[in-house]
């Protein structure tokens, strides 16, 4: 039995009530994406509902994907909603969600960009928008990709296909979500339920087909010299001497290494072929910080590096530094790169130590 509690300290009964129709569900996960994260996942975003998947061969059908999702570290999220009732939803689901990520590697950038805009209002869910949508673009052509399976109650055979599936792919992240509705009175409240393979933990991302040695390659092809794998070397010494912990990601063709304080992702080094970047999360370090370093306190201090330091306008208030070899090439804007990451240490250090 579950009760809501009032203020009053006054519980009332909720009672389990079935959705009106597989729409009525569609409906609450398209108007609230966030229904679908993980305690340890990034923010989602709906690109498109409903989305077409034409038929790539002769004999092929069109298919229409329920919830088409990226996350903010540009990772596309398939979504397919089934009500238990629905027959589907015990073998046939699993072959259609394989056959939407066989088929959605087709869409460019430029397309998934379009497709976005015109059901946000939000420019681009975090970073720059070219390289943001770049980088969605090229986890669909890698098959790094999220399937959720979402539902009001999924039965024991499909929760073994999901673990099934989920220990067999290493670029792939399978899991469920049971959506629950509840009723009491006129209110009404949802609950979810995650299937997990629980061998797989969620710090999936931390596998990785990158090492130092790829960082260093793709970095002296870019800048033609070794200084950029130096720094790079010496911002992750100094933040593993605040207790920082790093990992490298998984986006096809970029190296991208993120620095973490527990679950928090404070800041990233990034290369491809084309350059460096530092980015640096000011909500999530403002938060960490306890508004020690805020945005506007970030924002100035990335300026006096580098006046042209660009920054997004969504809601994450994501800043964002590029590391250019007219930058960080010079010494003095590397010392105050390097004096930014102290202040940022010691204050994540303080409020730890003050929490304790």
């Amino acid at each position: 039995m579950v009760y809501a509690l009032n203020g009053n300290k006054e519980v009332s009964t909720l009672t389990e009530c079935p959705y009106a129709s597989e729409h009525e569900l569609q409906e609450i996960i398209a108007c609230n994406p966030d229904i679908l994260r993980r305690s340890s996942d990034p923010e989602l975003y709906l690109i498109k509902r409903e989305l077409s998947l034409p038929g790539t061969f002769a004999d092929a059908t069109d298919l229409s994907l329920d919830h088409f999702m990226v996350d903010a570290n540009a990772v596309p999220v398939l979504v397919e909603v089934k009500q238990v009732s629905n027959p589907e939803i015990r073998r046939k689901v699993v072959g259609q969600m394989l056959e939407y990520a066989s088929r959605i590697s087709y869409y460019d950038s430029a397309v998934l960009q379009e497709m976005y805009s015109e059901n946000n209002a939000t420019e681009c869910p975090g970073g720059n928008p070219h390289d943001f949508w770049k980088a969605v673009s090229l986890n669909l052509q890698a098959g790094n990709l999220r399937l959720v399976f979402a539902a009001d109650s999924i039965p024991n055979s499909l929760k073994a296909i999901i673990e099934l599936l989920d220990r067999s792919m290493a670029n792939i992240d399978v899991y469920g979500v049971e959506i629950k509705k509840h009723v009491s009175g006129s209110d009404a409240f949802l609950s979810t339920n995650f299937i997990l393979n629980n061998a797989k933990t969620f710090v999936q991302e931390a596998k990785t087909k990158y090492s130092d040695t790829d960082m260093e390659s793709m970095l002296t092809a870019a800048y033609h010299g070794e200084w950029p794998f130096e720094l790079f070397k010496e911002i992750r010494k100094m933040a593993e001497a605040f207790g920082f912990s790093g990992r490298y990601g998984s986006s096809d063709n970029v190296v991208r290494f993120r620095f973490y304080y527990g679950k928090e992702n404070l800041f990233s080094f990034d290369t491809d072929k084309k350059g460096g970047s530092v980015y640096f999360d000011s909500k999530v370090i403002s938060k960490t910080t306890q508004n020690q370093i805020d945005t506007q306190t970030l924002r100035a201090r990335l300026e006096e590096i580098d006046p042209n330091a660009k920054y997004t306008k969504s809601e994450k208030n994501f800043v964002w530094l590029r590391t250019r070899i007219s930058c960080l090439k010079n010494e003095s804007n590397q010392k105050q790169l390097f004096h930014l990451l102290d202040e940022i240490g010691k204050a994540v250090q303080y409020e730890a130590d003050i929490s304790k």
